[in-house]
């Protein structure tokens, strides 16, 4: 498994291309901040992703010990293949 804590970056590519690197947080904008904006953005998300356009429809579950078979499946249209933290009972 690669290490997602560290990034590296080239100076010569920030340089050359005139970028600027700013690190980003979701908490620290303005509607995290402010409990009752939190509150109306968290009601709104939960109302959509109640919607049935969000769920899953599952083609086949595997245990992580079947990842292979999991990304070799083929799916029905608009089904996927599903990992599971726990053994796939047979």
């Amino acid at each position: 498994m690669r290490d997602l804590s560290r990034i590296i970056i080239p100076s010569a590519l920030v340089i050359m291309k005139n970028l600027t690197i700013k690190r980003f947080s979701s908490f620290d904008s303005t509607t995290a901040r402010d409990p009752q904006r939190l509150r109306v953005a968290l009601n709104y998300l939960e109302e959509r992703i109640e919607s049935p356009l969000f769920r899953t429809r599952v083609g086949k579950t595997f245990s992580f010990d079947q990842i292979h078979q999991a990304m070799a499946y083929e799916t029905p249209p608009g089904a996927k293949a599903v990992l599971l933290a726990k053994p796939v009972s047979a």
